[in-house]
């Protein structure tokens, strides 16, 4: 993640919102890494999960691609299907599985 976090930071119309309590950092979320209309990558802390922090997050990151000019936004790599389904409506467009065989 850190890299793609980098790459948000030093490109135009890419950014990363983070999410800090007391010094510390609870979550953060990134967009336009690798191309402009993608989001992610994006992380809470254990100790933040449930607090919404991801949510908030998300959709600060998607605003802020719609301001930019997007319709639509891809998450690439999605973990946690379930949340972007509930939280923006997200949909599976296409999945890739790894394999792998010990040579």
């Amino acid at each position: 993640w850190a890299w793609e976090v980098a790459q948000s930071l030093d490109r135009d119309g890419a950014g990363c919102w983070v999410a800090v309590r007391d010094g510390e950092i609870l979550g953060f979320a990134a967009y336009g890494a690798n191309r402009p209309s993608w989001f992610g990558p994006m992380g809470t802390a254990p100790a933040a999960e449930g607090l919404g922090v991801g949510r908030v997050l998300l959709r600060r990151c998607l605003a802020d691609q719609r301001a930019d000019g997007h319709s639509t936004a891809q998450i690439g790599w999605a973990g946690p299907v379930a949340f972007y389904a509930k939280t923006v409506g997200a949909r599976l467009e296409r999945i890739f599985w790894i394999y792998t065989k010990q040579l």
